[in-house]
């Protein structure tokens, strides 16, 4: 009886044992995999601000708040993912939230900018209207005011006429042209004034509708020294094996622009634009029109041999939620050699 409870027992044991982890594995996420979900969490709310704050900005609104509040975000967002890589989960977490709340009060911010978008582009067609409507008004007074001298001039003058022609005198041939005369003055006037309204209307709508510019993103690599002139050719392992070039990158693509540089290296033999390569770094910021934005990159080479570093400029785009490739890329070659 004892041995059969004892194998009853271990039997249960034994299932219990196998059960356990199945549990655990059914109900218990890893701090590693949490804190991925976290990163993603943010990013996505990034994301879904930036595109909010895009759509903000055709409007008309003024969104350079905004995008102090998204850099932030972003910001936060790449030391969360160091942290992670590090396994510092805690601090992944705390990073990650406020990111979070930073996004969370872009919605409320880009709210409140739209109505102020709202409020000023209809002052703005009010502003348009009136002045349409006053110099239109304006046009008419001048044309009436101008019709009424010419009319009087002329009775004037033919009242002159009258006085100084016999009774028994017929209408001459001068004042056949006079008449003529006076009717293409009155012509003239009125196709003066009708030029002026026509080329007032176009003056007050293009001031307040600026022309369409050329949009482009462009990406450029300085040396060290912020010049386009001592790239670092020549590395020696254990000297001087520290590759520091400054990169730039120009937004005049007319709207604000999420950008991400990609930093790839090979042997200079593989393909470029864009080079199929994994990147080893990235770089991100969310930029207004006609910003530039310069950062130093800071590189290591540790193996000896010839090496090309290729930096591609990535765009986010909001319809497909993807970074899409500008086109844009430098490059630099350089040999690094053993001491």
């Amino acid at each position: 009886m004892k041995t059969r409870l004892c194998i009853t027992l271990a039997i249960v044991t034994f299932t219990l044992v196998l059960l356990n982890p199945c549990i655990r594995l059914d109900g218990y996420s890893s701090p590693i995999t949490q804190t991925s979900e976290e990163i993603e969490e943010a990013r996505t709310r990034l994301q879904e601000a930036y595109n909010v704050t895009v759509e903000a900005e055709r409007t008309g609104a003024e969104v350079s708040e905004a995008l102090k509040n998204l850099n932030n975000a972003l910001d936060y967002i790449i030391q969360a993912e160091s942290l992670a890589a590090q396994g510092n989960t805690e601090q992944t977490t705390f990073l990650t939230n406020a990111s979070i709340q930073f996004s969370e009060e872009t919605f409320v911010l880009i709210r409140d900018l739209r109505q102020q978008a709202e409020a000023l582009r209809y002052t703005n067609l009010i502003a348009y209207v009136a002045a349409s409507v006053a110099l239109v008004a304006l046009g008419l007074f001048a044309f009436f005011m101008g019709w009424r001298m010419w009319k009087g001039y002329q009775r004037k003058k033919f009242i002159r006429m009258r006085i100084k022609a016999p009774a028994n005198s017929k209408p001459s041939s001068n004042k056949l042209k006079d008449e003529e005369k006076a009717s293409e003055e009155k012509t003239v006037i009125v196709a003066v004034l009708a030029a002026i309204i026509v080329l007032a209307s176009l003056l007050v709508y293009t001031s307040l509708s600026p022309a369409p510019q050329e949009s482009f993103a462009s990406l450029y690599l300085l040396d060290s020294e912020k010049m386009a002139e001592k790239y670092p050719r020549l590395l020696i392992l254990g000297e001087n094996n520290t590759l520091i070039l400054w990169v730039g990158v120009e937004n005049f693509m007319n709207r604000i622009e999420y950008a991400s540089i990609l930093v790839k290296v090979d042997n200079g033999s593989g393909l470029v634009d864009p080079s199929p390569v994994e990147p080893v770094e990235r770089f991100e910021k969310i930029l207004l029109d006609k910003e530039t934005w310069e950062f130093p990159l800071i590189s290591t080479m540790n193996q000896s041999g010839e090496h090309r570093m290729i930096l591609e400029l990535w765009l986010f785009n909001e319809l497909e939620e993807v970074f899409s490739y500008t086109g844009s890329w430098c490059t630099v070659r350089v040999d690094v050699i053993e001491s």
